[in-house]
Formats: C-alpha cells, structure tokens, sequence
C-alpha cells in the first residue's frame, strides 16, 4: 500500500481553497489571488472583441460620472466555476479600497454574493455604506411556510382574481386545493421549507424560487387537462406571488427603494457599484430587480436611478431563464442596454485567462505556497522538491493533465474552481496519493498514456501516467516519486540516473505536455491588450522533441497526435484516432471501422441480434431481432445512440481483464481496417468478450420486451399465453400442452363447427370474431417463436424452459388474461422486429402485442356476456324425455305412435321429422344409454373464464354434430308440442286428461296411448 506524507494541515486547506470566494477572509483571498488578465469583451468601448484584464475592467467602471442618474450595466457571463465571483470579490475590494490599487474616491462597491439570498441580507448590503437607516424586514427563514402559503393564497385570491382572462384558465380553481394531488399551497409551502433548510447549509444552494414552470404545469394538468405554462400566465402568475411574499415581508416597492438608495449613495459623493456575482441572488425581488436596471418600463415613466452594476450569471442562464426574469424584452434587449458584455470562458467551457502556458500550474502553485506557509507541518525528509517541480504533492505536468482533463457533467468544463476545489483540494485532504486519489474522479475525464496498460500494479501505472514525460522514446518517472508514495518498482523496469523507463506501446497520442503548457506567463502582462483568440506565441518544441502547431480555433499548441504530416497514412492516423479514444473516450472518427472488427467478431460465433433459445435449432424457427440496418454497435463515448447495441466501452467491462482489454479492442480495428485480424490474435479472448457482449446484448432486448408485457410474465409465458389463446380460439383446445405448442403452426384449420363460424345466437361471440381474425394472422410468427424458444435441436422439447412456462399459464391463466389487456404495444421500439433470420425479421413485435392484447380485452368482454343457461335450456328439452333405460325399440315405437296420432290432424309433418326414422335405425341401445352421460355433462357446465367458455362452445357443437340423439329427442319433443299446440291446451293438463279420462274419441285414445307410452318408457 502506498504512502502520503503531509507538509500542510488540512484544516487550512480548507481555509483557502473553497467553493466561493466570499467565503475567504479579505487576508486569505487576496494572498491567493492571481491576476484575471484575459476576459473576452463581446462589448465594450474601446475593447470591442479584445481580451481585456480585471484592472481594465475596473478602470472602466470607475470612470463613470458620480452624478450620472443612468444605470450602466456590465453583464458578465461564464461556466459555474469559471472566477466570476472571485472577479467580482476583487473588484470590491479594489473599489472600497482594501486591494493593491488603493481605491475609488468617488465610487462604493455593494456586493451581493451569490449565497447571500436572504432578503435582509440583501437589504443590509444595499444600505452598508450610508449612514441612512431604513424599516427592517422579516426573514423567510423564520416564518412558519405553511401559514405564509396561507398568506400569499389569500392575498392572491383577495386582489389578484380580477386579473386574468383566459378561456383555458380558471383563477379561482387553480387557486384551490387538491387533496389527490399537488396544487399551489402544497408547492409553495415545500419550496419555503426547502429554503430554509439551505439557508443553514453552507454548502447548499440557497435559492428560493416559490413556483416554477414545471410545478405550474403540474397543476394545470390536474386541474385543466392541458399544461399552460407556454401561455403568458405562468409570469404573472409567479410575478404576483413574489409581489405577495414581498408585501407580507414588508417590501411594499422594491423598484422605488433603489432609487431612494441612489439618491442617498449621490447625495454623499458616491456613486454605487452594485456588484451580483449571479442575477438569480435576489430571488423573489429579481424581476423588480431586472426590470429596474434595465429600465424596462412602459415608456411612460421616469425610472433612472444612477447604479453601475456588475450583473454575473452562468452560461446557459441567457437561453432558460432570461426571459422569465423579465416582465419585458429579453436577452438581446438587455444586452443593447448593457455598456459592456465580458465573458469569461470560450466555447470549450475553458476560463480564457488559464488558455495562456503555465497559468494553471501558477494559480496552483500560488495556493500551494499560502496553504504550506500557514501550516505548522514540517517538511517530511524523504520528499525530493526537484522530482515534483517544487509543487510537491503534484509536478507541473500533473497539474496541465488534470487541467485538460477537467469535466463536468460529462462535458469538459476548465475552470479554476474544478481545478482547485475539486481536485487540488480533494487530493491535498485525502490520505492517498495524488494518482490515486484522481482514479476514477469524478471531474476528471480518462486518458491513455503510452505505456501498455497490463503487466504493472494499477498504482505504478497511474503515478507514470500522471507525473511522467518523455525521453529519447521512452516514457520517464524520477525514482524518487515511486519512492516517497512507497510504490513498489518492477524488477523488469530499467531504472537509470535517478529515472525509471517505460517502453512505449502508443505512440503520437498526446500525451506528451507541451513546452508551450510550462512556459510561465508575467500576470502583470498577460493578456493585457490582447487582441483576437489565436494570438500567441509558438512552441519551439514539446518535451518529446516534436514541434508544435497552434490551433487558430482555440489559440493553443496542437499535440503531436493532431498535427498531420505528409508522410503520415491514413491508417495511422486512424490508429492514433483509435488510441486517443481508448485513452478518453471522446470523439472518434474513425469510429466505423471498430464497428466493423466487432461486428466480425461477433458474426464469428453467433447471430448476436437474435433472442430465443441460444440451445435451439435456427433452422426454420423464429426469434425477436433487434433489426434495424447492420448489427447496431455503440462505441461507448463516441455515439450517442439510443437503441439496443452492442456496447463497447473505453474501459473493460468485466468480461475480460484490463490486461488484455486494450489489445483485443486493437484487434478488433485492425480487422476493420485490413479486413483480418492480425497475426497472434487470441481468439480465446475474442470469444470470452464475445460471449458476454451477445448474453448482454439479448438480455437487454429481452428486458426491452419483458418490460411492455404484464410484469408477473416471463417472455417464455407470454408466448405460451398467446400460442394457447390461438388454439383454444381455433380448435377449442382447454389447456396448454406441448404437443399443440410445437407443432407446425399451419397444421390447423378452423372446423365447421367452431363457434366463428356458427349463426346460431347460442355460440355468439361477439368482437371477439374480428380479434380472432387478427390474432390468426400471427399464427405463423408464434408458431415459429414457440418453436425457437423450446425446441431444440433434433427436435428434442427444452422441458427446463417449456414446463414452468406451461405450469406458470395453467396455474395463473385468469391474472394472465386480465393483465394482458394493458399491455402498451406502442411504447415497443419498431426495431425489434420477428423472424427466422434477422435479414427477414420483418414482422413487427409491437403487432404481435397488440393483436395478443386487444385478443385478451374481446375474450374478457365474452366472459361477461356468456351465459351458460343458453346452453341449459336445450339440456331441459332433451332431458325431460330422455331416460338411460330407453331403447331403440322404445324410441321407434314412441315415434310412430306421435305419427299416427299427428296424420289424421290438420299438422304439416316436417320434412326434419321424416328423416329421424333412418336416424334411429342407424343408433344402437348402447348409444342411447351413452347419451346420457353427454347430458349430465352439460348440465353440469360451468365455465370459469374465456378460454373454458370457447371450449364449452366447441364441444357442445362437436357433440351436437356427432350425436345423432339430440335431433331424435327434440324432434320428438316438438311433434309432441305440436299435438298439445293443436288442442289448444299446454302440455300438463293435456297429459292430466289423458290419464284420467276413458270417454274421448278414438283419435283422442290414440293420442292419451301414444303418451301413456312415452311416459311409461
């Protein structure tokens, strides 16, 4: 393990190296600070377009007429971190007299820092420097927020509901509560309480915004149905709200006191300098606050007041937020308005007076000195001061790495804070090694050095990378940095003259620090008139011994891996754009030719896009694709892309180890570069790294898929869910079996006797028909998917996958039902697609869904609209006759008594009723005493859900076709009706009287025989 001595303390490093300058003590902050001699001037007179410094800036401020009543502006834009407010705690400190330029005579300087968002403490500041005193206000931060919502809701609702006159908007609604939801009093309340807890954290942002868009809009949807916050409501809506805080806290006219203010400052001699490192300071007075310095009234009013004003605000700031910090104009407004428009940073979010050579290293150094001469740590004698440039923990080359690898939201962002706060001061109060400490940082974007990455200890590499340089082709460490962190020293590693050797395995990567990057720079010169971005001087050559070329873009020193010669080819340079990738993971234009190593790779071993059983035969069975173009591939850092792809990061991801990592992502853009892979490639290594990549990959698609079905449901589920819902549609089939599953998906034709294709009002099934059309049509595609996911080769059944599958929809088929009707076919991504090759996955997974879906939604409507007594009924007519002891000589005799009782009456015998005398000398006794068992069964039938009712339907129908008993019997039953139809009497009392009566006509003996028989049978 190594070691790290301390020549500091590290509460005083807390002293002086903080997030704010406000929050350093004068001492402190002027004993640290380091001329800003390079600000862009956008705008300003006499220096439009130039670099201008901080005294120049000052100068211009403190030129302005004392008894001027016009505001002149300064806007002052930059990244977070970028020294605006250190340029503005320095200009106050110069103006009030307490800086190295003794003062302004006729100027006073209020800064107001970007915590103090108090506003007491703002009102305090306003008023340090005259001896005027003014009516105190209340603090936000002592209030109780529920009853000070309480209060900005009645105000709003006592003077405001006249106010807005909006079709869609209705004030007094927006204005109510809501119990089920967020509304306006919930929302103000926790932002208060939200302020008021930062305000006691020193390290939190302390900004109250009481309502913002996005809160507004949440209301409005609850309230109206539509978001509003586009519409100009929302400004006066929230403007009406700070005017109601305001007045609760005893501001009645925040525009008018300014003026009082500087009417006051005036009458002394003085003319204010307001100074707000950052415009959204004064919170809820910051349109008041807007509109007033930049007289943004109607025209018809007199508002000047006489304040030079310094107005910071972060980049980006001008695009979100300007225009609702206005009530009117915007930003090219405010900056016609303004006398100047400095801006701190370029386009690179780079602090322009750190572009210039040793700048960083200078404003470290300065820090350093402070910290370790107010620190009662003696020096530790094991510390070579000349192997660390006399900045031990760190070295100059240390220190310009870390700078240009500064980032932020993975954005590289170079600003003396980053540089200072989050890595200088992380390191200096750490208890590891510098090189440690910044592994892995946060703030600090990877880059490659020239040594290969395996064979050393992850310490030994790190300390080189960061603290080495280059010698006659070698990279070179002083002996001495591996010695005072007690890292150990390879034995394989030359080591001559005090300086341990590293063999280079990349070469032109930039790795090496420009001389121009050490060069110091004169702050009492630097930047000083200087003109257009570019204008500096060359190199005459880097530590490796190549020159330098300055980039007219950004006005610095080209390293050796952009400078292109003549005799440098094409595949080098790819090669070199490949090694700087790996190193960063930035751009990378030669990108597609990694793609295509990897992508051969791939192809190599599998058909990586395709999810089914990795176990099964591709041969003819369908999988889920990912099909879109070539296999996609995102060279992690490189693209952006949003699809499912096969990811390749800069870094190992676990599949293989670091060692190899580097060399087998060069093989793979050898090989997209010759169309081979070089000569020695370990394919074992390619095939571990490709295994993991495609069980990645298609776990990935299979979360894509899994994540728009039901969530209890594995995708294995659902394609046996859904194969089984065809079936029992198509065939009646009741539950899920193997057999059916996995059989060839055309080897089914609907029967005549399915309930799809019956008029009778018995098998009615509604929607559902037209669901079962489309449903059909994917019958090839979940045939195939069935057959891919649990067949395996040789046609042998995966039991491991299909079994829990098919006991899970068995055990679970009504919750499985009811869950599929939410499945949300349109949030599937239409790459993903169905096929037996991924060349001809054509078939949309999301048409899969949705036929599965709304096929579920019509099958639920059928269970409520069946109802099983219809089935019933037809059960009663045959059983009231039907008895298992009846023979086939009973029913003959039955039916020819009912005939001859029929001729002699004025009934047409059916042409039906003829034909069951050839049906009943085709039955036998054993088919009758059969029969009664199909009765008993449906007359039991209880179907419990969809698919038992479409079941019920086909057997029924299959029954009816089959037995020829159900016509023998009903056609009994209505030659029957028919003869108590023609007696107009019903059927009871027709029998009654053939039971008890002997005096009725001959015809009327025959009929009371014929029933007498009937019931006797």
């Amino acid at each position: 393990m190594s070691v790290f001595h301390k020549t500091w303390d590290d509460d005083v490093v807390s002293d002086y190296i903080k997030q704010e300058s406000q929050q350093k003590s004068p001492d402190v902050f002027l004993e640290t600070h380091i001329p800003i001699r390079k600000i862009r001037a956008e705008s300003l007179i006499g220096h439009n377009g130039d670099f201008v410094s901080d005294e120049q800036i000052f100068d211009h401020i403190v030129q302005s007429d004392p008894t001027s009543d016009e505001n002149r502006i300064y806007m002052l834009k930059g990244e977070v971190g970028s020294g605006k407010s250190h340029l503005c705690q320095w200009l106050e400190y110069q103006i009030n007299g307490d800086g190295e330029l003794g003062g302004a005579d006729e100027h006073v300087a209020i800064h107001i820092s970007r915590n103090s968002t108090r506003i007491s403490d703002i009102l305090d500041k306003l008023y340090e420097h005259i001896d005027v005193e003014y009516d105190e206000v209340q603090d936000i931060a002592t209030l109780d927020a529920a009853d000070l919502a309480d209060f900005i809701i009645s105000s709003l609702r006592a003077f405001e509901s006249n106010q807005y006159d909006h079709n869609n908007f209705d004030f007094e609604e927006f204005l109510e509560d809501n119990p089920n939801g967020p509304d306006l009093r919930s929302v103000l309340e926790r932002n208060i309480k939200e302020y008021q807890e930062a305000v006691e954290d020193e390290d939190r942002e302390q900004r109250i915004e009481l309502l913002e868009s996005e809160e507004f809009n949440e209301i409005c949807l609850l309230k109206f149905g539509r978001a509003l916050s586009d519409e100009d409501i929302f400004p006066r809506i929230r403007t009406a709200i700070h005017d109601r805080l305001m007045t609760n806290l005893g501001i009645e006219d925040f525009r008018g006191e300014l003026i009082d203010i500087a009417d006051k400052y005036q009458a002394e001699g003085k003319r204010p300098v307001l100074i707000c490192e950052d415009v959204t300071t004064f919170t809820v007075m910051k349109d008041d606050f807007m509109d007033h310095i930049f007289q943004l009234g109607d025209g018809g009013e007199t508002m000047q007041s006489g304040f030079d004003v310094v107005l910071g605000y972060t980049t980006g700031w001008e695009s979100e937020k300007a225009d609702d910090a206005l009530m009117v104009g915007d930003l090219s407004y405010m900056r016609q308005r303004a006398v100047g428009y400095l801006v701190m940073t370029n386009r690179d979010g780079e602090a322009y007076f750190l572009e210039e050579g040793a700048m960083p290293i200078q404003l470290v150094e300065q820090y350093l000195e402070a910290i370790k001469s107010h620190s009662d740590v003696p020096e530790h004698p094991s510390i070579d001061d000349d192997a660390f440039d006399d900045l031990y923990p760190f070295s100059k080359r240390f220190i310009i790495r870390a700078y240009n690898h500064l980032e932020e939201d993975g954005n590289l962002q170079q600003t003396p804070r980053l540089l200072l706060y989050h890595v200088i001061g992380d390191c200096l109060r750490a208890g590891v090694p510098p090189h440690e400490k910044v592994r892995n940082h946060g703030y600090l974007r990877d880059f490659s050095a020239p040594t290969a990455v395996g064979g050393y200890d992850p310490s030994f590499r790190s300390l080189a990378k960061w603290y080495g340089r280059m010698d006659d082709g070698d990279v070179v460490v002083p002996e001495a940095c591996f010695e005072v962190f007690d890292i150990t020293i390879p034995d394989e590693t030359t080591v001559e003259d005090g300086l341990v050797r590293l063999n280079v395995v990349y070469e032109d990567i930039g790795w090496t620090v420009p001389n121009s990057d050490l060069k110091p720079i004169d702050p009492s010169e630097a930047g000083a008139g200087a003109g257009e971005v570019g204008e500096k001087e060359t190199d005459a050559e880097d530590d490796s011994g190549s020159g330098g070329e300055i980039d007219p873009t950004t006005g610095k020193t080209k390293t050796s891996s952009t400078v292109d010669s003549d005799g440098e080819s094409d595949r080098s340079r790819k090669i070199s754009q490949f090694q700087d990738w790996y190193g960063t993971g930035g751009d990378f234009p030669s990108s597609n030719r990694l793609k295509e190593g990897v992508r051969a790779a791939l192809e190599a071993f599998y058909d990586p896009a395709r999810l089914a059983n990795e176990n099964a035969t591709t041969d003819g069975t369908a999988g889920f694709y990912h099909a879109r173009g070539d296999l996609q591939v995102e060279i992690r850092g490189a693209d952006q892309s949003k699809e499912r792809a096969i990811v390749v990061p800069h870094k190992p991801d676990g599949a293989v180890g670091e060692d190899v990592y580097e060399q087998l992502l060069l093989n793979f853009m050898i090989r997209g570069l010759d169309g081979e892979f070089r000569p020695g490639t370990d394919f074992d290594a390619v095939r571990a790294w490709v295994d993991n990549k495609v069980v990645d990959f298609r776990s990935k698609i299979r979360d894509d898929l899994e994540a728009e079905i039901p969530e209890e449901m594995t995708l294995e589920e659902f394609l046996v869910m859904s194969r089984f819902l065809l079936q029992n549609a198509a065939e009646g089939v009741n539950s899920p079996d193997r057999v059916t599953l996995l059989r060839d998906p055309d080897e089914y034709n609907v029967p005549e006797t399915s309930p799809f294709k019956q008029d009778d009002p018995l098998f009615d099934v509604g929607s559902l028909r037209s669901n079962f059309v489309d449903l059909s049509t994917r019958k090839t595609d979940l045939g195939l998917l069935c057959q891919g996911f649990f067949l395996l080769k040789q046609n042998f059944v995966d039991e491991e996958r299909l079994s829990p599958a098919i006991e899970s929809v068995s055990e679970n088929f009504e919750d499985y039902l009811a869950a599929l009707t939410k499945i949300s076919s349109s949030e599937i991504p239409d790459a993903y697609r169905i096929g037996t090759t991924r060349n001809q996955a054509n078939v949309r997974v999301s048409a899969l869904y949705e036929a599965v879906s709304d096929y579920a939604t019509a099958l639920r409507k059928l269970e409520q609209t069946f109802d099983v007594a219809t089935i019933k009924e037809d059960i009663d007519v045959v059983e009231g006759l039907y008895s298992p002891t009846h023979t086939i000589d009973d029913l003959t005799e039955m039916y020819n008594r009912l005939k001859e009782a029929i001729a002699p009456l004025d009934i047409n015998f059916k042409e039906r009723w003829e034909r069951v005398s050839s049906t009943l000398a085709r039955l036998s006794d054993e088919d009758i005493e059969e029969f009664g068992s199909i009765i008993e069964r449906y007359r039991k039938a209880d179907p419990q859900n969809g698919a038992e009712i479409l079941s019920l339907m086909y057997e029924y129908s299959e029954s009816r076709a089959v037995y020829d008993e159900w016509n023998v019997y009903e056609t009994l039953s209505e030659m029957l009706e028919a003869l108590e139809d023609h007696e107009d009497v019903n059927r009871n009392e027709f029998r009654e009287l053939v039971r008890d009566s002997t005096e009725f006509t001959a015809v009327q003996q025959a009929r009371g025989s014929v029933l007498n028989t009937i019931e006797g049978i």
